[in-house]
Protein backbone atom coordinates (compact mmCIF):
# COMPACT_ATOMS: atom_id res chain seq x y z
CA UNK A 1 0.00 0.00 0.00
CA UNK A 2 2.78 2.06 0.79
CA UNK A 3 4.43 2.26 -3.02
CA UNK A 4 0.28 3.21 -3.79
CA UNK A 5 -0.06 6.20 -1.69
CA UNK A 6 3.92 8.05 -2.05
CA UNK A 7 2.50 7.63 -6.15
CA UNK A 8 -0.18 10.53 -4.69
CA UNK A 9 3.38 12.85 -5.19
CA UNK A 10 3.29 12.40 -9.04
CA UNK A 11 -0.04 14.78 -8.64
CA UNK A 12 1.21 16.83 -5.68
CA UNK A 13 -1.17 15.17 -3.28
CA UNK A 14 -0.22 12.63 -0.26
CA UNK A 15 2.09 12.88 2.49
CA UNK A 16 5.67 14.50 2.43
CA UNK A 17 6.96 13.27 5.92
CA UNK A 18 8.64 10.57 3.79
CA UNK A 19 9.88 12.90 1.35
CA UNK A 20 12.64 14.46 3.85
CA UNK A 21 14.90 11.60 3.50
CA UNK A 22 14.77 11.00 -0.32
CA UNK A 23 15.77 15.16 -0.78
CA UNK A 24 18.79 14.44 1.03
CA UNK A 25 20.08 11.87 -0.68
CA UNK A 26 19.31 13.86 -4.09
CA UNK A 27 20.87 16.76 -2.31
CA UNK A 28 23.96 14.41 -1.68
CA UNK A 29 24.63 13.43 -4.32
CA UNK A 30 24.43 16.69 -6.35
CA UNK A 31 26.73 17.89 -3.64
CA UNK A 32 24.22 20.62 -2.51
CA UNK A 33 23.23 21.30 1.10
CA UNK A 34 20.99 18.23 2.24
CA UNK A 35 18.17 20.33 3.52
CA UNK A 36 15.40 21.92 0.85
CA UNK A 37 11.63 21.39 0.35
CA UNK A 38 9.51 18.82 -0.25
CA UNK A 39 7.66 18.49 -3.42
CA UNK A 40 4.93 19.84 -1.33
CA UNK A 41 6.23 22.89 -0.94
CA UNK A 42 6.73 21.96 3.05
CA UNK A 43 10.41 22.42 4.71
CA UNK A 44 11.50 19.58 6.19
CA UNK A 45 11.95 18.76 9.76
CA UNK A 46 13.41 15.67 9.53
CA UNK A 47 16.76 15.86 11.94
CA UNK A 48 19.37 14.28 10.21
CA UNK A 49 20.03 11.33 13.06
CA UNK A 50 17.15 9.12 12.00
CA UNK A 51 19.58 7.46 9.28
CA UNK A 52 20.55 5.68 12.56
CA UNK A 53 18.00 2.99 11.66
CA UNK A 54 16.92 3.87 7.85
CA UNK A 55 20.51 3.28 6.87
CA UNK A 56 20.87 1.58 4.27
CA UNK A 57 17.52 1.08 2.91
CA UNK A 58 16.90 4.52 2.20
CA UNK A 59 18.36 3.45 -1.28
CA UNK A 60 15.45 1.51 -1.90
CA UNK A 61 12.76 3.75 -3.05
CA UNK A 62 10.30 1.90 -0.87
CA UNK A 63 11.84 1.93 2.64
CA UNK A 64 9.56 3.41 4.83
CA UNK A 65 7.45 0.26 3.94
CA UNK A 66 9.48 -1.15 6.84
CA UNK A 67 8.84 1.11 9.31
CA UNK A 68 5.26 -0.59 10.03
CA UNK A 69 6.75 -3.61 10.84
CA UNK A 70 10.09 -2.34 12.17
CA UNK A 71 7.88 -0.37 14.78
CA UNK A 72 5.97 -3.70 15.61
CA UNK A 73 8.73 -5.71 16.06
CA UNK A 74 11.14 -3.50 18.60
CA UNK A 75 7.71 -2.83 20.90
CA UNK A 76 6.97 -6.34 20.72
CA UNK A 77 10.81 -7.43 21.92
CA UNK A 78 10.92 -4.86 24.42
CA UNK A 79 7.27 -5.57 25.98
CA UNK A 80 8.05 -9.08 25.70
CA UNK A 81 11.12 -8.44 28.27
CA UNK A 82 8.72 -7.11 30.78
CA UNK A 83 5.51 -9.21 30.00
CA UNK A 84 4.12 -12.62 29.02
CA UNK A 85 4.17 -13.27 25.54
CA UNK A 86 0.38 -13.46 25.28
CA UNK A 87 0.36 -9.87 26.24
CA UNK A 88 3.10 -8.73 24.33
CA UNK A 89 1.76 -9.97 21.28
CA UNK A 90 -1.97 -8.39 22.35
CA UNK A 91 -0.73 -4.92 22.82
CA UNK A 92 1.33 -5.27 19.87
CA UNK A 93 -1.17 -5.92 17.87
CA UNK A 94 -3.63 -3.37 19.10
CA UNK A 95 -1.92 -0.03 17.88
CA UNK A 96 -2.64 -2.18 14.03
CA UNK A 97 -6.45 -0.96 15.61
CA UNK A 98 -5.07 2.71 15.71
CA UNK A 99 -6.60 4.28 12.44
CA UNK A 100 -3.88 7.05 12.78
CA UNK A 101 -1.16 4.14 12.96
CA UNK A 102 -2.98 2.45 9.71
CA UNK A 103 -2.77 5.86 8.15
CA UNK A 104 0.75 7.68 8.48
CA UNK A 105 2.30 3.55 8.37
CA UNK A 106 0.56 3.46 5.17
CA UNK A 107 1.86 7.49 4.16
CA UNK A 108 5.47 6.20 5.31
CA UNK A 109 5.55 8.68 8.28
CA UNK A 110 8.52 7.83 10.60
CA UNK A 111 6.47 9.28 13.91
CA UNK A 112 5.48 5.60 14.48
CA UNK A 113 9.36 4.89 15.09
CA UNK A 114 9.85 7.83 16.61
CA UNK A 115 7.28 6.92 19.18
CA UNK A 116 8.21 3.79 19.67
CA UNK A 117 11.92 4.75 20.26
CA UNK A 118 11.05 7.48 23.38
CA UNK A 119 9.82 4.45 25.54
CA UNK A 120 12.35 1.86 24.19
CA UNK A 121 14.93 4.81 25.36
CA UNK A 122 13.77 5.43 28.93
CA UNK A 123 13.07 1.50 29.59
CA UNK A 124 16.76 0.26 28.44
CA UNK A 125 18.57 3.18 30.23
CA UNK A 126 16.46 2.77 33.26
CA UNK A 127 17.37 -1.42 33.04
CA UNK A 128 21.19 -0.20 32.21
CA UNK A 129 21.75 1.79 35.61
CA UNK A 130 19.73 -0.38 38.30
CA UNK A 131 21.50 -3.36 36.70
CA UNK A 132 24.93 -1.80 35.77
CA UNK A 133 24.15 -3.51 32.32
CA UNK A 134 26.45 -1.55 29.61
CA UNK A 135 24.74 -3.22 26.82
CA UNK A 136 21.32 -1.76 27.67
CA UNK A 137 22.64 1.46 28.46
CA UNK A 138 24.77 1.87 24.51
CA UNK A 139 21.41 0.72 23.20
CA UNK A 140 19.81 2.90 24.58
CA UNK A 141 21.67 5.84 23.63
CA UNK A 142 21.38 4.91 19.94
CA UNK A 143 17.35 5.47 20.77
CA UNK A 144 17.74 8.89 22.88
CA UNK A 145 19.81 10.31 20.31
CA UNK A 146 17.51 9.16 17.60
CA UNK A 147 14.57 10.27 19.27
CA UNK A 148 15.88 13.48 19.79
CA UNK A 149 17.65 13.91 16.29
CA UNK A 150 14.30 13.46 14.85
CA UNK A 151 12.92 16.63 15.50
CA UNK A 152 14.27 19.75 17.26
CA UNK A 153 11.34 20.30 19.44
CA UNK A 154 12.11 17.11 21.72
CA UNK A 155 15.67 18.43 22.44
CA UNK A 156 13.23 20.69 25.19
CA UNK A 157 12.28 17.20 26.72
CA UNK A 158 15.97 16.36 27.05
CA UNK A 159 16.59 18.21 30.79
CA UNK A 160 13.28 16.65 32.17
CA UNK A 161 13.90 13.45 31.13
CA UNK A 162 17.33 13.20 32.70
CA UNK A 163 16.66 15.57 35.51
CA UNK A 164 14.05 12.46 36.71
CA UNK A 165 17.20 9.91 35.95
CA UNK A 166 19.40 12.13 37.82
CA UNK A 167 17.15 11.93 40.89
CA UNK A 168 17.01 8.10 40.08
CA UNK A 169 20.02 7.35 39.70
CA UNK A 170 22.18 10.27 40.40
CA UNK A 171 25.84 10.96 38.60
CA UNK A 172 26.05 8.26 36.91
CA UNK A 173 23.38 9.34 34.78
CA UNK A 174 26.05 11.73 33.08
CA UNK A 175 27.93 8.67 31.82
CA UNK A 176 24.80 8.45 29.01
CA UNK A 177 23.62 12.29 29.27
CA UNK A 178 27.10 14.02 27.55
CA UNK A 179 27.23 11.99 24.76
CA UNK A 180 23.51 12.34 24.09
CA UNK A 181 23.50 15.68 24.36
CA UNK A 182 27.11 16.40 22.72
CA UNK A 183 26.24 14.09 19.61
CA UNK A 184 22.42 15.75 19.28
CA UNK A 185 23.34 19.19 19.08
CA UNK A 186 26.00 18.24 17.08
CA UNK A 187 23.68 17.03 14.65
CA UNK A 188 21.71 20.04 14.87
CA UNK A 189 24.55 22.36 15.33
CA UNK A 190 26.71 21.36 12.34
CA UNK A 191 24.28 22.22 9.19
CA UNK A 192 22.56 25.06 11.18
CA UNK A 193 26.00 26.37 11.24
CA UNK A 194 27.22 25.87 7.34
CA UNK A 195 23.83 27.64 6.40
CA UNK A 196 21.51 28.21 8.90
CA UNK A 197 18.59 29.77 6.00
CA UNK A 198 18.16 26.96 4.20
CA UNK A 199 18.48 24.49 8.02
CA UNK A 200 14.45 24.18 8.06
CA UNK A 201 14.33 21.67 11.30
CA UNK A 202 14.00 24.89 13.47
CA UNK A 203 10.79 25.77 12.24
CA UNK A 204 9.10 23.84 14.22
CA UNK A 205 9.50 25.68 17.25
CA UNK A 206 7.71 28.34 15.56
CA UNK A 207 4.89 26.04 14.31
CA UNK A 208 4.84 25.51 18.01
CA UNK A 209 4.41 28.65 19.42
CA UNK A 210 1.76 29.90 16.55
CA UNK A 211 -0.37 26.84 18.04
CA UNK A 212 0.33 28.22 20.98
CA UNK A 213 -0.21 31.86 20.97
CA UNK A 214 -3.32 32.48 22.03
CA UNK A 215 -2.09 31.00 25.77
CA UNK A 216 1.04 31.84 25.62
CA UNK A 217 1.29 33.48 28.90
CA UNK A 218 -0.44 30.53 30.37
CA UNK A 219 1.99 28.00 29.01
CA UNK A 220 4.73 29.84 30.38
CA UNK A 221 3.67 29.97 33.53
CA UNK A 222 3.02 26.50 33.68
CA UNK A 223 6.26 25.98 32.69
CA UNK A 224 8.09 27.83 35.35
CA UNK A 225 5.50 26.27 38.12
CA UNK A 226 6.60 22.84 36.57
CA UNK A 227 10.58 23.72 37.25
CA UNK A 228 9.57 25.01 41.09
CA UNK A 229 7.75 22.19 41.73
CA UNK A 230 10.40 19.41 40.66
CA UNK A 231 13.08 21.91 42.37
CA UNK A 232 10.50 21.99 45.50
CA UNK A 233 9.59 18.44 46.12
CA UNK A 234 12.99 16.86 44.89
CA UNK A 235 12.75 14.25 47.85
CA UNK A 236 9.21 13.45 46.99
CA UNK A 237 9.64 13.01 44.12
CA UNK A 238 13.25 11.06 44.33
CA UNK A 239 11.31 8.36 46.50
CA UNK A 240 8.51 8.31 44.18
CA UNK A 241 11.10 6.85 41.56
CA UNK A 242 12.39 4.12 43.42
CA UNK A 243 9.26 2.57 41.44
CA UNK A 244 9.80 1.28 38.41
CA UNK A 245 6.57 2.22 36.94
CA UNK A 246 6.26 5.44 38.71
CA UNK A 247 9.23 6.37 36.66
CA UNK A 248 8.07 5.24 33.62
CA UNK A 249 5.03 7.04 34.33
CA UNK A 250 6.13 10.47 35.23
CA UNK A 251 8.73 9.83 31.89
CA UNK A 252 5.27 8.88 29.67
CA UNK A 253 3.94 12.51 31.10
CA UNK A 254 6.42 14.31 30.08
CA UNK A 255 6.00 13.45 26.54
CA UNK A 256 1.83 12.96 26.83
CA UNK A 257 0.86 16.20 28.33
CA UNK A 258 2.69 18.91 25.79
CA UNK A 259 1.52 16.82 22.93
CA UNK A 260 -2.08 16.48 24.15
CA UNK A 261 -2.40 20.27 24.59
CA UNK A 262 -0.63 20.70 20.91
CA UNK A 263 -3.53 18.28 19.40
CA UNK A 264 -5.98 20.20 21.47
CA UNK A 265 -4.64 23.43 20.67
CA UNK A 266 -4.85 22.54 17.30
CA UNK A 267 -7.86 21.45 16.57
CA UNK A 268 -9.85 24.50 18.51
CA UNK A 269 -8.16 27.00 16.23
CA UNK A 270 -8.71 25.07 13.10
CA UNK A 271 -12.24 23.31 14.31
CA UNK A 272 -11.83 21.30 10.79
CA UNK A 273 -11.25 17.28 11.06
CA UNK A 274 -9.97 17.24 7.58
CA UNK A 275 -6.92 19.51 8.22
CA UNK A 276 -5.82 18.39 12.03
CA UNK A 277 -2.77 17.16 10.93
CA UNK A 278 -1.61 17.60 14.68
CA UNK A 279 -3.71 14.64 15.77
CA UNK A 280 -0.92 12.56 13.77
CA UNK A 281 1.11 13.30 16.88
CA UNK A 282 -0.62 11.01 19.11
CA UNK A 283 1.85 8.35 17.86
CA UNK A 284 4.33 10.00 19.49
CA UNK A 285 2.99 8.98 22.50
CA UNK A 286 0.84 6.00 22.00
CA UNK A 287 3.21 3.58 22.13
CA UNK A 288 4.22 4.75 25.99
CA UNK A 289 0.39 4.36 26.80
CA UNK A 290 0.23 0.96 26.04
CA UNK A 291 3.38 0.06 27.36
CA UNK A 292 2.15 0.98 30.61
CA UNK A 293 -0.99 -0.34 30.40
CA UNK A 294 0.76 -3.98 29.44
CA UNK A 295 3.18 -3.61 32.76
CA UNK A 296 0.44 -2.97 34.61
CA UNK A 297 -2.46 -4.09 33.82
CA UNK A 298 -1.38 -7.65 32.80
CA UNK A 299 -2.43 -9.75 35.47
CA UNK A 300 -5.91 -7.99 35.67
CA UNK A 301 -6.72 -8.63 31.83
CA UNK A 302 -6.20 -12.11 32.56
CA UNK A 303 -3.40 -13.14 29.72
CA UNK A 304 -3.62 -16.71 30.46
CA UNK A 305 -5.33 -17.98 26.91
Amino acid sequence: MYPIADSMKNFNLGIDQDDCFLVFIENFKNNQFLYSRTYLGNPCSTGLLEFIFYFPVIFWNDYFSIVPLLTLVIFYFLLSKETSNNAAVFFTLMQLCNIVFIEMGVSGSDFLLIGVSYITSLRLSYMGFKHNNKTYLIISFLFFIFFYGSRSVFLLLIPFNFYLMWLRFSSRIFILLIPVVLVTFLSYGIPAFINFEMFTPFHLFEKVYIIFYQAKYFILVFFIFLVFFLAKFRYAIQNFLLNNNSFLLLQVLLITVPLTLVVLASFFSTINLGSWEELNYTLLFIPSIFYLLAINFEKKLFFTF
